[in-house]
């Protein structure tokens, strides 16, 4: 989760899309990774990218209020964790 956190952030200090696009293929293909998605607060969409959908899974808006990183663990039939960490833009990544 860190590995793939810091790549991340790196990615998107440089302010260059492909190399953010690049970042998350990578982490996607990590050994173990299920699945990889970033979601954007309200006012990111809207100054980045207007078409894109705000989110309503209440996992995601629950970290989004709390600002605390959550780690859910699912056990249905396999087991399965789900890591919320919030990136919050500072004026490097701006």
């Amino acid at each position: 989760n860190q590995s793939i956190f810091q790549s991340l952030r790196n990615a998107m200090n440089t302010g260059d899309p492909l190399q953010i696009s690049m970042a998350e293929e990578h982490a996607k293909q990590i050994e173990g990774v299920k699945s990889l998605f970033v979601a954007k607060r309200e006012k990111l969409i809207e100054l980045y990218s207007p078409n894109t959908v705000y989110t309503k899974d209440k996992d995601i808006l629950n970290a989004f209020e709390t600002k605390k990183e959550t780690i859910l663990e699912y056990t249905d039939g396999t087991h399965n964790l789900r890591m919320l960490q919030l990136m919050v833009a500072t004026a490097d990544c701006l």
